[in-house]
């Protein structure tokens, strides 16, 4: 992993009206780098995803990167489908090439072939499963070769396979490009299966409760302990 910082947010907060919603939340994002903020829904987590990615104003604080937010060089997956019902699977990845003006189908099959749905390139999303769609979505992102990928709880309602699939890919591309991702999930066993980090938030107004550094040989051991800090974090504001 590189110590490259490609972002990072110092002193966010962020309030609707009199809601305050993020409580003075620091964090910097490497190079190489798989950063998983974990807290209940509602949280506020989307809200902090949104702010860092470009998408979403603080009312205090800065977020720094060198890359532009939002931009070409950034990814956006969430678990909502957005996937065009006229386009088959293979227009639909090459729908992202062709909105930066680029006209290039074998690149798209070859990012459809990294999802393993190649075969399955002339099917329309109404004749694909949750999962192969979410495969779709995945390749129509990573084809642009996006520098931080954002994503918002891409893993919720697929079977076990599929997540330690889709998983595998996303920690790949991390590694092998240089690139970096911020996920938020409300799952203890989805940020384990991704993070190099860890973010426990509390709940509303959030605040980082605990940051975990993770190991690939204690990646399964560490169940026990993150559920544990994970309670206590909903716990913590509901006693202020």
């Amino acid at each position: 992993m590189g110590n490259e910082v490609l972002l990072s947010a110092k002193n966010i907060f962020k309030q609707y009206n009199r809601l305050q919603v993020l409580d003075d939340i620091s964090l910097t994002l490497k190079k190489g780098e798989i950063i998983c903020v974990l807290g209940a829904s509602g949280c506020g987590k989307t809200t902090l995803l949104k702010i860092l990615a470009g998408l979403e104003t603080q009312s205090k604080g800065q977020v720094k990167s060198d890359i532009q937010l939002p931009g070409p060089s950034v990814g956006y997956m969430s678990q909502e489908e957005s996937l065009l019902p006229w386009k088959t699977a293979l227009q639909n990845v090459a729908f992202s090439l062709d909105l930066l003006g680029i006209s290039d189908n074998k690149k798209a099959l070859k990012m459809l072939q990294s999802v393993h749905l190649s075969r399955f390139h002339h099917y329309y999303p109404a004749q694909l499963s949750g999962g192969q769609k979410q495969r779709i979505n995945l390749a129509r992102m990573l084809v642009l070769e996006p520098k931080i990928l954002f994503l918002d709880e891409p893993l919720n309602a697929l079977d076990i396979l599929v997540k330690n699939d889709l998983a595998k890919i996303i920690k790949e591309y991390v590694q092998n490009s240089g690139a970096a991702a911020f996920m938020i999930t409300h799952s203890i066993e989805e940020a384990l299966l991704l993070a190099d980090k860890i973010i426990i938030l509390t709940t509303l107004p959030a605040r980082i409760y605990r940051e975990i550094n993770i190991k690939e040989s204690q990646r399964e051991d560490l169940y026990a302990k993150v559920k544990g800090l994970f309670e206590e974090a909903v716990q913590e504001n509901s006693h202020a």
